[in-house]
């Protein structure tokens, strides 16, 4: 393969750059990142593109990251290209921000890459993900459930992002650098197999071109194509109904229901995520949340329904989605600068700023005997029959919080758990929680599980939860 000229190629056909326009690459040191340096330099010369520099940005979050930033900065000048270089404390942004570390990481570096875009007078800014990167995005977002959005992958062009190695696998990328003697950096975090990408990178994908089909990596590309076309006539659609349907723009919406149910199911059950979402105040909107409100559209159906974030209510042939007022006294508390959520994948892990430590997720396949749901256990196992498929999260604590303890007890305030347990005062908003997809408590971590989520037959499916603080043991 001539690298080079199928990138020329893939940059004609997805109309990614323009010899008009001004490009940098994002420049990390690993070989994608480098690899396209080199290549967006030799089509700078042949006359295809214009590029003015490179960009790199220092996450802070390895201790050979400063050695990362030193080699960019020499790749830039061998090559005689101007160079961005930025940092960020991304953990503590992370903590500030109440998101995962992977989150502000991801926020942190395209907003750079946008101001350094600015500075060097760039149109374009090209990222390094190959066609590896794309399969496994869709398998991990597969595995979590997601719909044609979210397996439609990466876009080869968002904005003025593009991607011109989106069909390039990963073996023909690092056969170029091998081939012409280029140096590149390696990120030891790559081998990490207790990260989810990384699992599926090393294990998942090689048993699929093993076992199933050697093609599997370019076959999930292709459905990735596929399902980002379709995605993106599903959601016209579901905008066009939208703008029909409803009227309002918080704290109350009204949906008109036999426009819905006149819509495909398809559309209509695009339109209603859509409309969930907006008055979820940023709560989890699963498929089970939008089958129920495409089942309270039937002319049948009376009375009210509480989704995350807000209830649903018919009235004669409408819906009314409001926001409930403890959801707004939540969506304060949200906003705080001490307030933390990490959406937690199962399997999976969130990385928590906040006590220093990852909680991770995973199904079990076996108890840990009589005693495993102690309250100050750092690994407890749970009801995995509770679990919906569902993205849950590791969050602080709000306002009206409760917990059941045991049937005996029923339901218990968090405050008075904490005030029972002496948790000093100041402590109490950096204790992490543990919720499912509709915000119910599933374990205070070092001090309680929820009954409704205590293990109380062996025969059950299970899940294993745990916090593996950073520094401390494996």
């Amino acid at each position: 393969m001539d690298l080079i000229e199928h990138v020329r190629a893939m940059i004609r056909r997805h109309d990614l750059i323009r010899r008009e326009h001004r490009v940098i690459v994002a420049l990390s040191g690993g070989p994608d990142s480098v690899a396209l340096t080199h290549i967006c330099r030799a089509l700078h010369e042949r006359g295809d593109v214009t590029m003015v520099g490179v960009a790199h940005f220092n996450h802070r979050l390895r201790p050979d990251a400063a050695a990362d930033a030193s080699f960019c900065a020499e790749l830039a000048r061998s090559l005689q290209l101007p160079i961005e270089l930025g940092e960020g404390d991304v953990g503590r942004l992370a903590a500030e921000r109440g998101c995962s570390i992977e989150t502000a990481a991801h926020d942190a570096r395209y907003a750079f890459l946008g101001a350094a875009a600015e500075r060097l007078a760039a149109d374009r800014i090209a990222l390094g993900h190959s066609l590896d990167d794309q399969a496994e995005t869709v398998l991990l977002r597969l595995i979590r459930g997601a719909g044609s959005r979210g397996i439609s992958g990466m876009s080869p062009r968002r904005g003025p992002f593009v991607r011109p190695f989106l069909d390039v696998r990963r073996a023909d990328i690092r056969a170029f650098l091998v081939d012409r003697g280029l140096a590149f950096r390696e990120d030891p975090s790559n081998a990490d197999v207790r990260v989810p990408r990384n699992r599926v990178r090393s294990e998942l994908i090689p048993l699929l071109a093993r076992s199933y089909n050697p093609r599997i990596v370019p076959i999930l590309g292709q459905h990735a194509d596929r399902a980002r076309d379709e995605w993106q006539w599903l959601h016209a659609a579901a905008r066009e109904l939208l703008n029909r349907a409803v009227r309002g723009d918080g704290p109350e919406w009204s949906v008109a229901i036999d426009a819905v149910r006149r819509a495909h199911p398809a559309v209509a059950r695009a339109a209603l995520r859509d409309i969930l979402e907006r008055a979820s105040g940023g709560r989890s909107i699963t498929w089970e949340h939008v089958t129920r409100a495409l089942a309270c559209c039937a002319p049948e159906f009376r009375g009210r329904v509480d989704f995350p974030g807000h209830r649903w209510e018919r009235r004669a042939d409408c819906a009314v989605l409001t926001i409930r007022p403890d959801a707004e006294r939540a969506r304060t508390v949200e906003g705080s600068a001490h307030f933390f959520r990490y959406p937690l994948p199962i399997p999976g892990e969130a990385r928590v700023a906040e006590v220093r430590g990852t909680v991770s997720a995973a199904v079990a396949s076996a108890p840990l005997g009589s005693d495993n749901a102690s309250e100050h256990q750092e690994t407890v196992v749970v009801r995995g029959d509770r679990w919906s498929g569902a993205i849950w999260s590791v969050r602080g604590r709000l306002p009206g919080d409760r917990i059941v303890l045991s049937a005996s007890t029923g339901r218990k305030k968090l405050q008075d758990l904490f005030v029972d347990r002496k948790v000093p005062r100041d402590a109490r908003d950096f204790v992490p929680i543990v919720v499912d997809e509709h915000d119910r408590i599933v374990w205070v971590i070092g001090h309680a599980v929820s009954g409704d989520f205590r293990v109380t037959d062996s025969a059950q499916t299970m899940l294993t939860l745990t916090l593996r603080l950073w520094g401390g043991p494996a």
